[in-house]
C-alpha cells in the first residue's frame, strides 16, 4: 500500500492560517467572557425570590430636600422581579464614601422591609450593597429604565406608638390596604448608648478609619449587625478626633477594650416604638 502523499507547502500554510484564526478567536472569546464575569456581578444574586417579594426605590426619608425625580419605582409582579433580579449588575469596588443623598432600594416581604438594603448614588454612579457594606461602580441607566417601566408616586410617614402591641395592631389593620406599600420597623430596642472617641493620625479619611476600627472590634467580640447601631457624630471643636455613637447593650460596650478607643460612660436608653410607612398616592 502506497503511503499518503505529503501535504504541499501551500496547503500547510492554509491550515496554519486557519488554525491561528481559530485560536485567536477562541482566546478573544475566553478573555471577553472572563472580563465580563469579573467586572459584572448580579446585585440580587443571593436573594431568594418568592410570591411575597417586592422591590421599591425611594428617596432617603431622613435627608431633607433630596428628591431623585424619575427614579423612584415599585415592582411586585413576580415575573418582572425575576427579570430585574437576573439583569441588574454592578462592577468594580470603589474607594468612595456615602454622601447621604442616595436613592434607597428595599427588598420587601409581606409588606415589611427586610434588612437587605441597597443605595444608589445617581450622580457619582455607585451602588452601596449593605450586605457587605461596600460601594461598587454602577451603571445608573439601569435604574432609569426600571423607574420608567415601574414608576412610583408615593408618600412616606413616620408613626410612633406607646408599645409594641399598638405597633403590631396598626400593621395588622392596614396590611391588606392596596395603598399601603410597605413599612420599616425602626423601633429602638437597643439597651443603651455609649460614645467612643478615636484619634486617627493623618488626613486620609480619618472618619472611615475610625469607623472601620470599631466595626472590626465588634466583629472580633462576636457582635452581629442586629446587635448594635453605629453612627458618626461630627465634632468641629476637636480637630484630629472622631466621635462615634454606639447603640448597643452594656455587655457589648464593655467588651470593647481597644486602647485606641476613649469610651464615655454607657447610659441606658428608653425604648421607642416607631415605623416608617410608604403609601401610594
Amino acid at each position: 500500500m502506497n503511503p499518503s502523499p505529503a501535504a504541499s507547502p501551500a496547503r500547510c500554510m492554509q491550515l496554519n492560517s486557519a488554525m491561528k484564526k481559530y485560536f485567536t478567536f477562541l482566546t478573544v472569546f475566553i478573555i471577553a467572557n472572563c472580563a465580563f464575569s469579573q467586572s459584572n456581578n448580579l446585585v440580587f444574586e443571593k436573594i431568594n425570590l418568592d410570591s411575597c417579594t417586592a422591590l421599591i426605590g425611594v428617596n432617603p426619608f431622613f435627608e431633607e430636600g433630596i428628591d431623585h425625580k424619575g427614579l423612584t419605582f415599585y415592582i411586585d409582579n413576580k415575573e418582572d422581579l425575576r427579570k430585574v433580579f437576573q439583569s441588574l449588575t454592578y462592577s468594580k469596588k470603589l474607594d468612595i464614601g456615602m454622601t447621604g443623598d442616595e436613592l434607597e432600594i428595599y427588598v420587601i416581604r409581606n409588606k415589611e422591609i427586610l434588612p437587605i438594603q441597597l443605595a444608589v448614588n445617581p450622580k457619582l454612579n455607585f451602588i452601596n450593597i449593605h450586605i457587605d457594606e461596600a460601594n461598587y461602580s454602577f451603571d445608573v441607566s439601569q435604574l432609569v429604565r426600571i423607574a420608567k417601566d415601574f414608576p412610583l408616586t408615593y408618600k412616606a410617614n413616620l408613626k410612633k406608638f406607646k408599645n409594641d402591641q399598638e405597633l403590631k395592631a396598626y400593621v395588622k389593620k392596614y396590611i391588606s390596604d392596596p395603598k399601603f406599600i410597605c413599612y420599616e420597623n425602626i423601633s429602638n430596642d437597643s439597651e443603651g448608648i455609649g460614645v467612643i472617641t478615636i484619634k486617627v493620625e493623618g488626613n486620609d479619611k480619618p472618619v472611615s478609619k475610625g469607623w472601620d476600627m470599631i466595626k472590626s472590634e465588634l466583629k472580633i467580640i462576636g457582635a452581629k449587625d442586629e446587635d448594635y447601631i453605629l453612627s458618626y457624630s461630627p465634632s468641629f471643636d476637636t480637630p484630629g478626633l472622631s466621635k462615634y455613637v454606639l447603640r448597643t447593650s452594656k455587655v457589648l460596650f464593655d467588651k470593647l477594650t481597644n486602647p485606641a478607643f476613649v469610651k464615655e460612660k454607657w447610659t441606658i436608653n428608653q425604648k421607642s416604638f416607631e415605623i416608617l410607612t410608604y403609601w401610594k398616592k
